[in-house]
């Protein structure tokens, strides 16, 4: 059974950073998944001018994970990366997990010890859109979704604001099909992140505000009749 015992080099990793104690859940969530820390310190060491990716976990469930309340929990682990060079640390990636089941074909892995289950997709590929079956099985419009940056250690409550899904539809029916996510590249810039259901049947046009000087697809209301809806 899991001892919720911080990983030697993840414990490295806040004292290097010089982490407070009481900050050390959100480490310890990241030592549910790491068995150690090389592939985060190569993503960080990764600066790019549009905006420099970071690994994130996300979720309805990460308040639970950082307790060590990990039994079938479900998290995003995100890297926002605009590159694509974390697709080429992806062996990297796998050696620095604990032991786990082998991938399923929907991108998440879960861990034998922990049993808890992660979406990998975005830190093996380069899909800027997450294709993601069953969406509110990872975050919700209607419970505190949080995310964890790597670089600060600290665990933060996403604003209502920042998940989007279809204007028509309320609750859980918005995110259902398709969501985006506001969040933030490494030094803090906005970003966008979409994810949608593969099975995805609504037809939609994309709302693209301004944010942080770039245009962002924020969110979607549905398709007037005649009226040319979004080719995924």
């Amino acid at each position: 059974m899991h001892q919720n015992r911080l990983h030697p080099d993840i414990m490295d990793h806040i004292t290097r950073q010089a982490i407070p104690p009481q900050l050390e859940a959100s480490a310890l969530a990241m030592s549910f998944i790491f068995k150690k820390s090389d592939w985060c310190d190569q993503v960080l060491k990764l600066n790019l001018a549009r905006g420099s990716p970071v690994p994130i976990l996300l979720g309805k469930d990460l308040a639970e994970v950082c307790k060590g309340n990990t039994h079938g929990k479900n998290l995003l682990l995100l890297v926002n990366d605009w590159s694509g060079e974390c697709f080429f640390l992806r062996d990297c990636f796998f050696e620095c997990l604990q032991d786990h089941e082998p991938m399923a074909a929907n991108s998440v892995v879960t861990f034998k010890d922990s049993k808890l289950n992660v979406y990998v997709h975005d830190a093996i590929y380069t899909a800027e859109w997450l294709p993601i079956p069953n969406i509110t099985r990872f975050i919700s419009s209607q419970k505190d979704v949080f995310a964890l940056y790597y670089h600060r250690n600290k665990v933060e409550k996403l604003a209502i604001g920042n998940i989007q899904g279809i204007q028509e539809y309320k609750g859980e029916e918005a995110i259902k099909e398709i969501c985006s996510l506001k969040l933030e590249f490494r030094g803090g810039e906005v970003v966008y992140r979409v994810l949608k259901d593969p099975s995805m049947a609504t037809k939609v046009v994309n709302v693209r505000p301004k944010d942080g000087g770039r245009e962002w697809v924020s969110g979607w209301r549905k398709a007037r009749p005649g009226e040319q809806a979004d080719i995924f």
